[in-house]
């Protein structure tokens, strides 16, 4: 574990999409430096799997957006990755963190059952919501090891 500063590792995860066409991710900035105590590849590998997720999750057909935002409450800070994909199915949401379960064509159906064992050994919590037909939006909270300091 190290202290990680959460708004550089988020930028380099959304800087891995920024030459893909079909979609734009967006990285709303927070103006204080947050710092939380993680291992920096597990971190890196929890958001660029939900961006993953969500890209795939937007029709090819369509122009995607995925949106990340952090704010800051409690001495936590909360990620919000966002995407304006079809949501998902409500017979599927209750099976999304369960290990080898995939709505996809390929893939292991690991990322979420990892992503979620990542961010709980961490001491933190995910969830999300979703709208079939609007989108979803993954939350990541997770404690900030130094208050909030521009």
């Amino acid at each position: 574990p190290e202290e990680l500063e959460l708004g550089s590792l988020l930028r380099k995860a959304v800087e891995l999409y920024s030459t893909d066409s079909n979609i734009n991710v967006t990285l709303a900035a927070y103006p204080d430096t947050l710092v939380v105590l993680s291992d920096k590849s597990q971190l890196l590998r929890v958001f660029t799997n939900l961006l993953e997720n969500a890209k795939q999750a937007i029709p090819p057909a369509e122009q995607g957006i995925i949106n990340v935002a952090v704010a800051v409450a409690d001495n936590c800070a909360t990620i919000t990755i966002t995407d304006n994909g079809p949501g998902i199915p409500e017979d599927v949401v209750r099976k999304m963190f369960q290990p080898y379960f995939t709505t996809k064509t390929s893939g292991t159906g690991l990322g979420l059952a990892m992503t979620k064992k990542i961010i709980e050994f961490w001491k933190g919590e995910i969830w999300f919501e979703t709208e079939e037909g609007k989108g979803t939006t993954f939350y990541i909270k997770l404690p900030l090891i130094k208050p909030a300091v521009a």
